[in-house]
């Protein structure tokens, strides 16, 4: 995923929703980033904070709280495979983190965290045991995966997460649930970071890899024409959606087509 500048507001990269060339004070995307007392708003309703839980790690920020509005964060996850132990590049998240000051946060512990399992907040996906991104450290406690990252003199974290959707999880059996929009969480200098309030995470988390089996194949096809057989209205499949549209349309499947095509994930796993 290309990262995306906030300087004119002109979107070079569609399938972020937030901070990939999205102007974030546009209503469509921030109603409470617009008009009067915007940075009031912003400050009230679209970050959130929550007690960090026991296996966050404590670290200081080297600045005040993450300004949403003036960061550039993207708000996908895709999982990748690899590629002759390279994870695949297409899989790159790359978010800018600013302060309220205007500058940007450097020196940040960020972390992502994925729940894995069904059911609301979690994701079913398997996360590969061997996470190998320079610069990015893995760990697992139980069901819960957290990947983390300092930023850069420019505030800027990177990572790419190798893993799959969850082997067997189908919609059309019902082994595959319909989950809330949002399944990662976010977290920077240990404080949860959210886009707007009432969702429980911050990151879609689509999946290259979408039969979890033997890398990016052709079977991945038909297991997306599948999810988009059973999406409609109130129905939406996370894994399936890589324009991050909150839907499943003929737009994801051109996207998968072209991760298909350039053969980085051509195994699960590093």
């Amino acid at each position: 995923m290309r990262f995306g500048s906030l300087v004119n507001g002109t979107s070079v990269a569609s399938r972020t929703r937030i901070g990939k060339g999205e102007n974030m004070k546009n209503p469509r995307w921030f109603p409470f980033c617009s008009g009067r007392s915007a940075a009031l708003r912003c400050l009230l309703f679209t970050v959130c904070f929550a007690t960090p839980p026991a296996w966050a790690e404590t670290n200081a920020c080297p600045g005040p709280v993450v300004d949403v509005g003036s960061s550039s964060i993207s708000s996908q996850l895709l999982l990748v495979g690899a590629k002759l132990g390279v994870p695949d590049p297409l899989g790159l998240w790359q978010s800018r983190f600013n302060s309220f000051s205007g500058g940007p946060i450097a020196g940040a512990l960020v972390e992502i965290v994925i729940e894995e399992g069904s059911g609301f907040g979690k994701s079913q996906v398997d996360i590969c045991p061997n996470q190998v991104y320079a610069g990015m450290t893995y760990s697992r406690i139980g069901f819960t995966h957290r990947f983390s990252a300092v930023t850069d003199a420019s505030g800027i974290a990177r990572m790419i997460v190798c893993g799959s959707s969850k082997i067997g999880a189908s919609c059309a059996d019902g082994s595959l649930v319909p989950n809330d929009w949002r399944f990662a969480r976010l977290f920077v200098c240990s404080q949860e970071v959210k886009f707007n309030i009432g969702e429980f995470g911050a990151l879609d988390v689509p999946t290259v890899n979408l039969d979890g089996s033997n890398g990016t194949s052709i079977n991945d096809l038909s297991v997306w024409l599948q999810d988009f057989g059973c999406a409609g209205p109130g129905i939406y499949f996370a894994r399936s959606d890589f324009d991050n549209s909150h839907s499943v349309g003929i737009g994801d499947l051109s996207i998968w087509l072209s991760y298909y095509g350039a053969g980085g994930s051509s195994v699960n796993c590093p």
